[in-house]
Formats: C-alpha cells, structure tokens, sequence
C-alpha cells in the first residue's frame, strides 16, 4: 500500500502540470516598475559635454597637495590623482605589509610588523570619452612563440578595476 502510494505521488509529480514563478510573464501594467523615459535628440544636442581643463583652474590655493610617484590633491572633501604620462601603460606593483601590531591579537589576520599582507601589479591605460581605466595585470610565465600562448593571451584580457574620468590635464598633457 505504502510502494503504491509512493508511485501515484511520483507519477502526479512527473506528468502533472508544473508551473514555476520564473516561467510566469509578468504583466506589463505593474506599477512597480519604473519607466525611464529616453531622451530626444534635440536635447542631447544642446548639451555639450565639457572636457578637460587646465590643472590651474581645476585645483584651487585651498586645495591640500601631497607628493609622491603621483601627486595627490584633496579640494573640497574629494580627492583628485595626477597621474603623469610616464605612468601610462607601465606595470605598478603594490606591496602592503603590517607596520604596527597590538599584542595578544595575532591571529591568521594579523601579524608581527613587516609581515606581507597582499601585494597586486596594476596599469593605467588611457580609455575613450576622456577616462582613465586602472587595470589589476595578472602575469603568467608562458612561452612567447607558440599559438596556444598567443590564444591564453587574447582570452585572458585583464579587467578593469576602475574607470576614473579626466578632471584636468597638467602642462605636460
């Protein structure tokens, strides 16, 4: 009784209509949804996208610098980069390790004052529409002269971990 029983819920299961809520359509009167009206033509033509200016008009006197490989500027709460061309296109690699540590909180965390944290190779890349694209490069030792290398190459392209817009060109540009 119990075998037959368990055979007609199998069958009611297997040949049973079967309706899933991913498969239902939704209706399209749902007010939940939001409508984003696109623009027209005529409007996207009256405004013309500013691009970039001189770093002296950009940066104020009140705006705090502090140098190093590229100089920093912070100028009303935000932060801007200058990153000079000779950054463009080269590998920065990028080492942290613990300076300081607090007694009896070692754990697999943290650890004594030098030890490695994480280290990663960027690149800055100059993008379209005045962007800066930052890169995280991953590097695999490989032969250069075979076709399967040169096809990893093409299929492994290095993401873009950040897309920063172009504020401001220095005298160098």
């Amino acid at each position: 009784m119990k075998r037959l029983l368990t055979i007609i819920m199998a069958g009611a299961l297997l040949f049973g209509p079967v309706t899933s809520s991913a498969q239902r359509n939704r209706q399209s009167n749902d007010s939940r949804i939001p409508v984003v009206k696109a623009e027209s033509k005529s409007d996207s033509t009256k405004k013309s996208p500013q691009g970039p200016v001189s770093i002296e008009k950009f940066i104020t006197k009140e705006a705090t610098k502090m140098e190093g490989m590229t100089t920093v500027y912070k100028q009303d709460g935000k932060y801007f980069l200058a990153i000079p061309d000779a950054l463009i296109g080269r590998d920065i690699l990028r080492v942290s390790r613990v300076s300081q540590s607090a007694a009896d909180i070692r754990g697999s965390f943290s650890g004594y004052a030098g030890d490695h944290i994480s280290s990663g190779l960027y690149r800055f890349e100059k993008g379209p529409d005045n962007k800066i694209f930052l890169r995280k490069v991953s590097v695999r030792e490989r032969s250069q002269d075979s076709i399967m290398s040169q096809n990893i190459l093409k299929s492994n392209l290095t993401p873009i971990i950040g897309s920063f817009p172009i504020k401001a060109w220095n005298e160098d540009k």
